[in-house]
């Protein structure tokens, strides 16, 4: 996972497990993305775009479907 420079590695691992739980997947951290669903695959890529706080995500449609 790419972090800005901004960020030391314990920070790096606690905003990364920041969003993992805001997106519902704190019980699947361990797994590998691979072994995920679809929805989960999503949520995850929604996580990772989150871990920088940029000002906008662009997402199209499937992501409309996503609640956390």
């Amino acid at each position: 996972m790419s972090f800005s420079k901004r960020y030391q590695k314990i920070e790096m691992q606690e905003e990364a497990l920041k969003m993992i739980k805001r997106v519902g997947l704190e019980d699947n951290k361990n797994q590998k993305v691979k072994t995920l669903s679809g929805g989960e695959k999503q949520r995850v890529a929604i996580a990772r775009s989150m871990v920088n706080r940029p000002n906008i995500i662009l997402a199209d449609e499937p992501t409309r479907k996503l609640r956390f």
